[in-house]
């Protein structure tokens, strides 16, 4: 599986190559249209720690949505992230990282609020031994409201959530965070 992943994010990094030189055309939304990248604080807390017990994450997501399709003002996105669980804080979480790769399909629903959903594969890997490495299907949800006025609104920023949900409980989690289109 990290292979696998591994080629994902390498098959990720060739989509934003090919998703750069692409020109948004006038008829499709801009949020829709742009390379974005996410950054934020999730949570995920369901883990079965190996000395008994529940545990859980919770650190920093980066993430980014690349464009591969529009279609009627639907964005069809690859995109990868990392969530770094107990990298911000020290004592009760989980450390611990999972890594996903989706597919994900982005649209406005309505004045300045967008809907996301997805579906794709995640691992979740320990850093200290304290829970058992998972892999497994899952899914997201999500919503996001356009920041439109300040000096950063060309990069025309978003606040999301979004719930990532799967058959593992400890690929399940949210995350809350800003995103800008490049």
């Amino acid at each position: 599986m990290k292979s696998a992943l591994r080629l994902a994010f390498s098959a990720s990094g060739l989509a934003a190559s090919m998703a750069m030189a692409q020109v948004p055309t006038p008829s499709i939304s801009p949020d829709v249209a742009k390379t974005r990248i996410r950054i934020g604080y999730g949570i995920s807390p369901d883990f079965d720690l190996r000395a008994g017990g529940q545990g859980h994450l919770e650190g920093p997501e980066i993430g980014l949505d690349l464009p591969i399709l529009n279609f009627e003002g639907i964005g069809v996105c690859l995109s990868p992230s990392i969530f770094m669980g107990g990298r911000l804080r020290h004592g009760s979480d989980t450390d611990g990282n999972i890594y996903r790769f989706m597919a994900t399909a982005n649209h406005t629903l309505g004045g300045n609020i967008g809907g996301k959903v997805g579906v794709g594969l995640a691992h979740s890997e320990p850093r200290n031994r304290e829970f058992d490495s998972k892999n497994g299907v899952i899914g997201q949800v999500g919503l996001s409201t356009s920041l439109t006025s300040g000096f950063l609104s060309h990069l025309t920023p978003r606040v999301e959530l979004n719930y990532y949900f799967s058959n593992s409980n400890q690929l399940r989690g949210f995350f809350l965070g800003l995103s800008g289109g490049l």
